[in-house]
């Protein structure tokens, strides 16, 4: 998974709601619900005033 080497998603918004997902960098797609359901996992953290996430330590540990 690219998030294990240092890559970044990056989220766009509308109304305050995440409307596309996508690699930072590569402009590769995330499905919503993928990105979704990482945040609620805290697989992924906000690493940019809710613009860039990130994987967390969970998210290391989880996604070996």
């Amino acid at each position: 998974m690219l998030l294990r080497y240092g890559n970044k998603l990056a989220v766009g918004r509308e109304a305050g709601r995440v409307t596309t997902c996508a690699v930072s960098g590569l402009g590769e797609l995330v499905p919503l619900e993928l990105f979704e359901g990482y945040l609620a996992n805290r697989w992924i953290e906000d690493v940019a005033r809710g613009e860039r996430f990130g994987i967390s330590e969970l998210g290391r540990k989880q996604l070996r």
